[in-house]
């Protein structure tokens, strides 16, 4: 009985509080994935999520519409015990991701009868890329979110229960002669008051009572107080995205199907309130209280001429009145709704393929199932058809570069559509009826139904998380230090775009990393080569992030560091100066004629490395012949021992801001090239190559190997995405304490001669002490095997040299053998230690000791 008893109390509770676990457990999943797959630090250039965390750093103000809520929500996560102003504001994103999915499993659970589908909308929304993409970066679609998802959560509670039951004997002996006026002073003082003064008050009196009349104790109405937390979350929401106002006609019409009388007089008015003071007695009117609770929030925009002394970071913003509403109302992004240069041409299959990419086929079709079941529920089919519709069809309008995030609001209704479906379609599928095997052919029906729903986001999610996980994205903030931590003069000037200038002053305010240089944003050319003149003009070093048309005419440029891909973008660093005809001091003196017209007269290395990026800086000096130089491009290369080429890049000098056309005759220009250390890179002797080539027809002109120089290499593992890069194919085979994480194999599909080298690409990371004498064995195997090498696991970097957790690159020695014949043959490799066979598997799966590496194909 006990038992019994103690089940029935556990059923209770379940029942009474599940939906509160099931909404902290969504939370806390969702919240566990973002952080998983959070931006370190700032994710990239020329972008919002670059510009809030200093903004809220800063308490300055941001672009228009101003989003004072999430500055100051930014600023509070800022002042936590972590130190990184980045990951703090993006912290913030992910904690309002987290925070609309719950609400979203709560919302849900209003329109559905079961926490099973609830539960999967919630999910679908979670893991869906583009909610995901800005869950994990500084941006504010996903508070704007939180509080669409808040908005529709709380109108369906209210919908609940309109209405809440009055006192019907509160005012009933009171008699009306007895009822205290408003606004009309006492009788003594109302005597004492001269005559105009008592009109006038008289003539207010009865404009209120037009306004305000009284309503008898019989037709009072009392609104759930839930409706005034409603009106104020939407002006909450008016702080924070004008795009909140779309829900307006939905809610209006769904307050009008769900109880008409909310708009009556009886409802707005209340009854007169009988407690003085009399002058507060105005303010307990209903209607008051819902303008008040709609607009108190906006008071949240003061910030802005508050902080008008600090300003918005492009100084655009103006503090007057006319600025001010100027940028609440973001009058400049009008053009976004008419012909915007920037913005795509996109057609109907996009917008089918955006949906598709977040729910997938079954989502998608549970989402058309949840809206025609809502046809038995008009008052919620109104809400999310006529909020679906309008959010969709301003996304559609609204013509910018990243039109995916304003479809958020639409996939979260999606999601609520997809519970109703599954809902729908477990009911209808629950076995009823007397044939038992009726009643199998269903549940078996319905358990595959749920199993595919449930497994269409895991699968979305599996296959997007390479390109979704922001947790290793450091490049940018790498970049931006690697910028501030060149040697340069004090009191420089840098000038460049918002982005690339925003970046150095984050890095500047934060962290204290040289105050002392001066930034300065221009994003018209002309603008930037005033400002560089100016710098110039007052005797200061001054640098450019870019090529700037037509300062080559009148200045000289030097590379100070060379092109860095910064998240798809070329970054680099160029002094403006004078032209230098004498050769400067140069780390490696040398005088050699390269081409016709250009020596080079000396070169430098410095390797340097981000968190998981390493590159070798090439400092070249170029000088020109009297004859002037023709144009052309360099290769900056990096051999091995091996005589392999393991890196390259290519670039015009300069990074391409000061052709070699216009050098005057005797200059010496000094030129960078930052050359890619690919993961895996062994510590070694490296020999830097520099091939001359024209840049039309990519012939050679000459090469020139310089001295070898020491490289500590690449030992850092690289996110799963630039893993994927950087080799072929990606295994993740453990061999005891070694894993292979990948491989690239010969082409397939080219055909090598006996005596050919095979190429063959091995990336490893060591996962502990490799103890032993490690090799790795390779051969052709076709109707026999035919031997094609054995070498030192590692190279000419064997294992006994490996760190913890070292990510190393082998490229082995393959010839292949003169006397093979002509065939297809698979290319397979073993791994020996001391002699014996090392097995291979994945987790604790064993799949044998020799590993596959594909098809190779021998001609004659």
């Amino acid at each position: 009985m006990n038992t019994e008893r103690f089940v029935a109390a556990g059923y209770r509770a379940w029942n009474r509080f599940g939906d509160g676990v099931l909404g902290a457990l969504v939370f806390l999943g969702s919240l566990f994935l973002y952080l998983k797959t959070l931006a370190p630090s700032v994710a990239a250039l020329f972008d919002d999520s670059l510009e809030f965390p200093l903004v809220c750093f800063r308490l300055a103000i941001a672009h228009p519409t101003g989003y004072p809520l999430y500055t100051l929500l930014g600023k509070l996560f800022t002042l936590g015990p972590w130190r990184n102003v980045a990951w703090s504001v993006n912290l913030l994103s992910a904690v309002a991701g987290a925070l609309t999915t719950a609400l979203v499993y709560l919302t849900a659970r209003r329109l559905t009868r079961r926490r099973l589908p609830a539960l999967l909308g919630a999910v679908s929304l979670a893991i869906s890329p583009v909610f995901w993409s800005q869950a994990v970066v500084a941006e504010v679609y996903t508070l704007n979110a939180a509080l669409v998802a808040g908005v529709l959560w709380l109108a369906l509670c209210w919908a609940a229960r309109p209405l809440l039951p009055v006192e019907p004997f509160s005012l009933l002996l009171v008699f009306p002669a007895q009822r205290p006026m408003l606004f009309l002073p006492g009788e003594g003082v109302a005597s004492r008051m001269p005559l105009a003064a008592r009109r006038t008050l008289g003539r207010m009196y009865r404009v209120y009572r037009w306004f305000f009349p009284a309503v008898p104790p019989r037709r009072r109405l009392r609104l759930n107080p839930v409706i005034y937390g409603l009106a104020a979350l939407m002006g909450l929401g008016l702080t924070h995205h004008r795009t909140i106002v779309l829900l307006v006609p939905a809610l209006l019409l769904f307050i009008l199907f769900v109880e008409p009388r909310t708009f009556s007089r009886a409802a707005l008015l209340g009854a007169e309130p009988r407690r003085p003071p009399r002058w507060l007695q105005i303010f307990k009117r209903p209607a008051i209280l819902l303008i008040i609770s709609l607009l108190s929030p906006l008071l949240l925009y003061l910030y802005l001429p508050v902080r008008g002394n600090v300003g918005s970071l492009d100084g655009t913003y103006v503090n007057t009145w006319r600025g001010f509403w100027q940028w609440v109302t973001a009058g400049s992004y009008r053009l976004f709704l008419g012909e915007n240069p920037l913005a795509r041409d996109l057609d109907a299959a996009f917008y089918g393929s955006l949906f598709w990419q977040q729910f997938g086929p079954v989502g998608l079709a549970l989402a058309v199932v949840g809206l025609l079941a809502l046809v038995r529920k008009p008052k919620a089919l109104v809400l999310t058809g006529v909020a679906f519709l309008a959010t969709t069809a301003f996304a559609i309008a609204y013509r910018v570069p990243d039109v995916e995030v304003f479809f958020i609001p639409a996939f979260l209704l999606v999601s609520l559509w997809m519970a109703v479906g599954l809902d729908h379609a477990v009911e209808r599928l629950r076995p009823r009826g007397t044939s038992l095997t009726l009643r199998r052919l269903l549940a078996i029906a319905c358990l595959i139904l749920i199993l595919a729903a449930f497994l269409q986001p895991l699968w979305i999610a599996l296959d997007r998380y390479p390109d979704l996980d922001r947790s290793q994205h450091w490049i940018v903030r790498d970049f931006g230090w690697y910028v501030l931590s060149q040697p340069l003069p004090v009191d420089s000037v840098v000038v460049g775009l918002l982005g690339e200038t925003t970046l150095l002053r984050y890095l500047q305010e934060t962290i204290g990393l040289r105050p002392d240089v001066e930034t300065i944003a221009r994003d018209g050319e002309e603008a930037r080569r005033e400002a560089v003149e100016k710098a110039l003009a007052e005797g200061r070093s001054v640098y450019i992030t870019r090529p700037l048309p037509g300062l080559a005419d009148r200045y000289a440029l030097a590379s100070v560091i060379g092109l860095i891909d910064v998240a798809g973008d070329p970054e680099t660093l160029i002094q403006v100066r004078e032209p230098n005809f004498e050769v400067p001091p140069v780390p490696r003196p040398a005088d050699l004629e390269i081409i016709p017209g250009l020596r080079l007269v000396g070169y430098g290395f410095h390797e340097h490395r981000g968190h998981w990026q390493a590159w070798l800086r090439l400092r070249v000096w170029w000088q020109a012949g009297q004859g002037g130089v023709e144009s052309f491009k360099v290769s900056a290369r990096l051999v091995d021992a091996g005589g392999q080429f393991v890196a390259v890049t290519d670039a015009e000098p300069v990074a391409g801001a000061y052709p070699s056309t216009v050098w005057r005759p005797g200059e010496v220009v000094a030129d960078a090239y930052e050359i890619p250390l690919p993961a895996g890179l062994p510590p070694g002797e490296y020999t830097p190559v520099i091939i001359v080539y024209e840049p039309a027809t990519g012939m050679e002109r000459a090469r020139v190997s310089l001295t070898s120089v020491w490289l500590t290499g690449n030992p850092a593992r690289p996110p799963r995405r630039a893993l994927e890069a950087s080799v072929a194919r990606t295994i993740y085979a453990r061999f005891e304490n070694v894993e292979l994480l990948g491989y690239t194999p010969p082409d397939p599909e080219a055909i090598y001669r006996p005596g050919d080298l095979l190429p063959l690409t091995l990336l490893w990371q060591a996962q502990g002490p490799a103890v032993g004498a490690w090799h790795v064995a390779v051969w052709l195997e076709g109707l026999r095997r035919h031997p094609v090498h054995e070498e030192s696991l590692g190279g000419l970097f064997p294992t006994d040299r490996w760190q913890a957790h070292q990510v190393v690159q082998q490229k082995p020695y393959l010839p292949i053998p003169g006397d093979l014949p002509a065939g297809v043959y698979r290319l397979k490799m073993r791994v020996i230690r001391d002699g014996r066979p090392v097995a291979w598997g994945r987790g604790l799966i064993p799949l044998g000791s020799d590993l596959d590496l594909g098809a190779v194909r021998i001609g004659d």
